[in-house]
């Protein structure tokens, strides 16, 4: 046993190594090497394991086991058949704003969606603590960049609600509607309509209806820089009243432009309503039911294209919007083409025409209870 340290200790090789474990044991495993038909590995076997070798070269004829192959069966991969994942935004080809989906597809079929909300959000509330009631307006343009006005409305709705401020009833005229042409809630409506049947026949494969309702667009555009000095961000509309009273001139523009609105839009229709392509991509394809509509809290065109009649201009009228008329479209089959055709039809709706601002020391400070408050109104207005 004492020689056997001693190979180890001097790094013998393995056929000297093996001899002083035979000496050590008294040699059995040679002896009965030659008596017995059994074959035992030897120093001679363990010597083709020297060296960076994974198979022996030499078998003895009597040695009946031989060491497996590594891997000599390789199992056939079984593939696991499963839905493909898809990231659609925030910087897609046909995310149009700043939202991420991740969608399920089952082939073309999108079996779930798991949105990804607030990309755009910069800590408003937080902003808004330390400033007035009028230097928080600008942080809702923002909300929305497509309803630039819309926001600038609900926010002046909800603190002039809080307040119980009374809006002068010509500024309440300014912000919704004259007697013939649709003016800032409504012009801005219809931005958000235009942008909307624009990229929508875009991502379907119609390129020229979005050339021409961006025209129109930009005809709109001129009428926000006109009455505030920006294009999209206005600042127009303020917590009791509106900025300032109208230009010279621009309601007569603005009727000249709705005299010539109406044949663009019927050449877009022209060219999608009926068209064989369009109809097929749109027709039964996201079809929602109204009681999923209901249950999923849709609201807008959303709502109104499952069959479902409401408009909180008319359910809940604000600003004046109770002193109107006009239609509410609604759809049949809540699939795509019923939304499109919804909102063509709104667009076709015009609203019929001295006091333009109010003051009062309640809008020079926000107060942490007046901005809890505010936030429940913004959240369920009523």
């Amino acid at each position: 046993m004492a020689s056997l340290v001693r190979s180890f200790s001097a790094g013998l090789p393995i056929r000297t190594l093996f001899n002083n474990v035979n000496c050590a044991f008294g040699a059995t495993i040679v002896s009965k090497r030659n008596k017995s038909k059994a074959w035992y590995p030897d120093a001679e076997f363990f010597e083709q394991f020297e060296g960076p070798v994974m198979y022996p070269q030499y078998f003895p004829p009597g040695m009946k086991w031989r060491p497996p192959r590594y891997k000599e069966y390789v199992p056939p991969v079984e593939k696991k058949i499963q839905n493909m994942i898809l990231n659609f935004g925030p910087q897609h080809p046909a995310a149009h704003g700043v939202l991420r989906l991740l969608l399920e597809l089952d082939g073309e079929t999108v079996v779930r969606s798991d949105p990804h909300i607030g990309l755009l959000h910069r800590g408003t509330e937080k902003l808004i603590e330390y400033k007035t009631y009028t230097q928080a307006l600008p942080y809702f343009d923002r909300l929305d960049y497509v309803s630039m006005m819309v926001n600038e409305q609900c926010y002046s709705l909800a603190v002039e609600k809080l307040l119980n401020i009374k809006v002068p009833p010509r500024a309440q005229c300014i912000r919704v509607s004259l007697f013939i042409a649709v003016l800032f809630a409504e012009i801005t409506r219809i931005l958000n309509h235009i942008m909307a049947i624009g990229t929508h026949a875009l991502d379907v494969g119609a390129l020229t209806p979005f050339f021409w309702l961006f025209e129109e667009r930009e005809k709109l555009m001129e009428f926000y820089e006109r009455v505030s000095g920006a294009r999209m961000h206005a600042a127009y509309i303020r917590p009791g009243g509106v900025n300032q009273d109208l230009p010279i001139g621009l309601l007569g523009d603005i009727y000249e432009w709705l005299e010539k609105f109406g044949q663009r839009i019927d050449e877009m229709e022209d060219l999608l309503t009926d068209n064989r392509i369009w109809r097929a991509r749109t027709i039964d394809i996201g079809i929602v039911s109204s009681e999923d509509a209901l249950n999923y809290g849709f609201s807008g065109v959303m709502l109104r294209g499952s069959g479902i009649k409401w408009d909180l201009r008319k359910t809940q009228p604000y600003d004046g919007y109770e002193n109107y008329e006009f239609d509410i479209p609604i759809g049949i089959k809540g699939d795509c083409y019923d939304r499109i055709l919804i909102i063509i039809f709104s667009v076709y709706n015009r609203l019929p025409w001295n006091h333009l601002f109010i003051t009062s020391r309640y809008l020079l400070k926000v107060t942490l209870y007046h901005l809890e408050q505010l936030t429940q109104l913004l959240k369920h207005p009523k």
